[in-house]
């Protein structure tokens, strides 16, 4: 095989074969002007479709989106450029340029998605989109779609075939393995269950307390992402459990390390690092850790880094990777009582339509309660800030230039942001709907 089997693949940006050679010299092949421009309509139409394509169909489960969903959609432009040129000049596309897609399902296969799920891939995207050309094409276009059907299956049977032999045929390696391997353990030590012996065998002795880290990285760039991945499972002794959207890791503490805050700044380090080197800046991520004294105390703290991660990504910390210092009083705010997020809602709610007073009011507490620099901030006279937050006072009963209706204002913001975010939140979701972390509340 040609393809690398295994690292990094660098896959060209898809290239926009409507406008190619093959499309202007497509009369030389005795192609009417009526089905040229019918395959140009698909090829465009097929690309559309491509648009939040990891939402209708997410790729792999067993992978961090972030890791490939930009690689995914860039290889899905690929098989539908080298398919539509296929159709136009009759000829099959040549094993070079089928390389870049089949070193790509080659890095999944490394990153640890089993090779039944990158062929399903296949067959489920090329499903998905046949289906969306399907609707509402013109005469001419479905009887493009069903004269391309057994091409399409000769396609899909050659690229997946190639795929398959690459896989098997890829040097042996024990990284997968390994990988694999700590994956397993660390999912047992989550769910509060003592490992298996035989995966046991296979990795150093476990540490007798661990940092729990949660990461969520919030962008596309899949390289960048991999790279930050990749810091993570470098860490000697780390347990990493890789989820659609997250990450959770297993970091050792050292025994003197009690509160895991030398082990947390370790961490931000060697994450920070991720800046240097080819892939340039690290991908902007939110991640909340939490100390687990034993093992037992492990499906606990999971609970925790999960929703300081929560609270970070809504903006509460400043740091990238916060701990429980960092978002002390949101963390209060999310695990109050229902009747307390009632409340806080309903003081929130007494601003809907007054979009001047709220953002006054926001700024206000932005700047930490300094009406001055709120003023310069909104390019205000202060006296115009205080008037404005003396009309919040009026309409919610608390006021915000008082310590105590400051702090008020200042959690119901909190509340309004967890609710706005809880679609996608990993904190944990009470029957109720009401978003509440299941740890035992802190008193700010």
């Amino acid at each position: 095989m040609a393809c690398p089997c295994f690292g990094e693949v660098s896959l060209p940006p898809h290239t926009d074969l409507s406008r190619g050679d093959f499309y202007q010299n497509a009369s030389s092949t005795g192609m009417t002007a009526n089905r040229k421009m019918a395959l140009e309509n698909l090829h465009r139409r097929a690309a559309g479709v491509i648009t939040g394509f990891s939402d209708q169909l997410p790729p792999y489960q067993q992978t961090p989106a972030a890791l490939v969903e930009e690689d995914f959609v860039l290889g899905v432009h690929r098989n539908i450029d080298l398919f539509i040129k296929s159709m136009v000049t009759g000829v099959e596309p040549s094993d070079a340029e089928l390389e870049p897609v089949v070193a790509l399902a080659l890095t999944r296969h490394h990153d640890g998605v089993p090779l039944d799920s990158i062929l399903d891939a296949y067959r489920s995207g090329a499903t998905l989109i046949w289906s969306r050309l399907s609707e509402g094409s013109t005469p001419d276009e479905q009887e493009i779609l069903i004269a391309g059907a057994g091409q399409l299956m000769r396609y899909l049977t050659r690229i997946t075939a190639r795929i398959a032999v690459a896989c098997t045929q890829a040097p042996a390696s024990d990284l997968p393995d390994r990988d694999d391997t700590a994956r397993t353990v660390a999912v047992a030590l989550l769910r509060g269950q003592a490992p298996q012996s035989w995966s046991l065998a296979h990795l150093p002795p476990l540490a007798s307390r661990y940092l729990v880290i949660t990461i969520c990285p919030l962008d596309g760039d899949a390289g960048a992402a991999r790279a930050l991945y990749q810091r993570l499972v470098a860490i000697p002794g780390a347990l990493v459990a890789p989820e659609r959207s997250t990450w959770t890791a297993l970091v050792p503490q050292q025994t003197a390390d009690t509160d895991g805050q030398r082990t947390l700044e370790s961490v931000r380090t060697q994450l920070e690092g991720a800046r240097d080197g080819m892939l340039g800046s690290p991908p902007a991520y939110a991640g909340g850790a939490f100390s687990a004294a034993s093992h037992a105390e492990i499906p606990s703290a999971v609970e925790h880094a999960h929703l300081i991660c929560t609270l970070n990504q809504i903006g509460e910390s400043t740091q990238t990777l916060a701990s429980l210092d960092d978002v002390v009083f949101a963390y209060s705010v999310a695990t109050a009582a229902a009747e307390v997020h009632t409340r806080y809602r309903q003081i929130s709610a007494v601003l809907d339509g007054h979009d001047l007073l709220r953002a006054t009011l926001w700024t206000f507490l932005d700047h930490s309660c300094n009406a001055q620099a709120a003023a310069r901030a909104l390019h205000l006279h202060r006296n115009t800030i205080s008037y404005r937050l003396l009309k919040v006072a009026d309409l919610s009963g608390h006021d915000p230039l008082t310590f105590e209706g400051a702090r008020v204002h200042a959690a119901a913001r909190i509340a309004e942001h967890l609710e706005t975010h809880r679609s996608r939140t990993m904190a944990s979701l009470p029957v109720g709907g009401t978003l509440q972390g299941k740890g035992p509340a802190i008193n700010a």
